[in-house]
């Protein structure tokens, strides 16, 4: 039975919603931006035809990344110098789709139409929802030919990604690639190709339109609200308790920089979190200590557990190979939770991942099986490290790993 609290939480949730909706009808025409160009990218997937992705260009607010995707979407992989022929090579349910590596095909690879790389041009468009197309990069001012397209909002890469287009057209093929299998680098075990590729020729100009600043801080607080009641009714719900604790401590290039430490819910995951404390009391190659952290994103998570390979493609469980998926009774409802990293259903391991934001779309994909209880600050500097096709730059290594005694 809810408590007066939670009542009051959830009135100003529903009152929330509607103040939204009401305000999704009173967007301003002139916050629109102008879309001068139009692309399209006709997809197979796995060989076979899988429809078109039409996406609108503002070149009146970013002509320079304008130019270079029209440019590229002219060319193609044969020639060398363009998106004809290139795959989507990264796809996170949820986060986004990626493309744009014409030379390599694996996000290491693709240049710009201006030589290797081009300044960012300004951070005006925001990711304010699924659909937004916006330039890849490995940093400031290194934007090359790879782009991706957002699968909801993505507030947190907002000045730091050039975003210059929106999906006008094709969501639903959008949709079919984020429900494709994949690798341990979120790579489709199914080719996703751009078979074609060109230039839509408007009569005219239009307009996008994009949720109001007001509008999303407000949605924002709602969203707020209604995961604080979720998270209530999901703690009263499984009453997850602390079995065991684990410790983690962290060096960035060999030096430490603290522990990270975990509550773990036995009673919930008890295979689970079984495994991952056996695994916390031995070294590499057969346990945790001596292992790296192997894969960053930023706003995303941070993933380790690899300790015979350290790439995504290495681990063992103790019960001698995978293991099934226990349950999914525990969420990804905040930052902090950890859970095991798989390449499918019960493909359970070694490897593991700590969100690093409310990941909710990984719910029933993922088993949650405990949450950082300290060492957040750590988890924040692993974070925002710079990577290179999500691997860091900088060696993150667990020094020192154990289980404590809280009794």
């Amino acid at each position: 039975m809810f408590t007066f609290q939670m009542n009051f939480y959830v009135f100003a949730s529903l009152l929330c919603l509607l103040v939204v909706f009401a305000e999704a009808q009173q967007q301003h025409r002139d916050h629109r931006p102008l879309a001068t160009d139009a692309v399209f990218f006709d997809i197979s997937i796995g060989g076979k035809p899988a429809g078109r992705i039409a996406i609108a260009l503002f070149r009146g607010i970013v002509p320079k990344t304008v130019e270079n995707f029209v440019k590229l979407s002219q060319g193609s992989v044969k020639d060398g110098n363009g998106f004809k022929g290139s795959i989507f090579h990264r796809v996170i349910p949820g986060f986004v789709i990626q493309g744009g590596d014409f030379t390599a095909g694996d996000g290491t690879g693709g240049h710009s139409i201006y030589g290797i790389q081009f300044d960012d041009e300004n951070f005006k468009l925001k990711h304010a929802g699924a659909g937004w197309v916006s330039m890849a990069n490995s940093g400031a001012d290194t934007n090359g030919s790879q782009f991706f397209i957002t699968l909801d909002a993505t507030p947190h890469l907002d000045n730091k990604h050039v975003v210059f287009g929106k999906v006008v057209k094709g969501m639903d093929v959008v949709k079919k690639i984020t429900q494709l299998q994949r690798d341990e680098n979120d790579k489709p075990f199914q080719e996703v190709k751009i078979v074609n590729s060109g230039v839509i020729q408007l009569k005219r100009a239009f307009r996008v339109n994009v949720p109001q600043i007001h509008f999303m801080i407000f949605s924002s607080i709602c969203l707020i609200l209604i995961n604080f009641c979720v998270a209530e009714e999901t703690e009263k719900f499984t009453n997850a308790k602390a079995t065991d604790h684990v410790y983690f401590e962290i060096a960035i290039d060999g030096k430490s920089v603290g522990k990270i430490t975990f509550a773990l819910f036995g009673d919930v995951v008890p295979k689970t979190v079984k495994n991952f404390v056996e695994f916390a009391k031995r070294h590499k190659p057969l346990g945790y200590e001596g292992s790296k952290f192997h894969r960053v994103i930023k706003g995303f998570m941070i993933q380790g557990g690899d300790f015979t390979s350290e790439d995504g493609t290495g681990g063992d469980s103790i019960y001698d190979g995978p293991f099934e998926d226990e349950n999914f009774i525990l969420t990804h409802w905040k930052p902090g939770m950890i859970s095991m990293a798989n390449a499918g259903p019960n493909t359970n391991g070694s490897q593991f991942f700590i969100s690093t934001a409310i990941n909710d779309f990984l719910d029933g994909k993922h088993v949650v099986f405990g949450e950082v209880v300290d060492g957040m600050d750590v988890v924040r500097k692993i974070e925002n490290l710079k990577t290179v096709n999500d691997k860091p730059v900088s060696e993150v290594e667990i020094i020192s790993s154990g289980v404590l005694n809280t009794e």
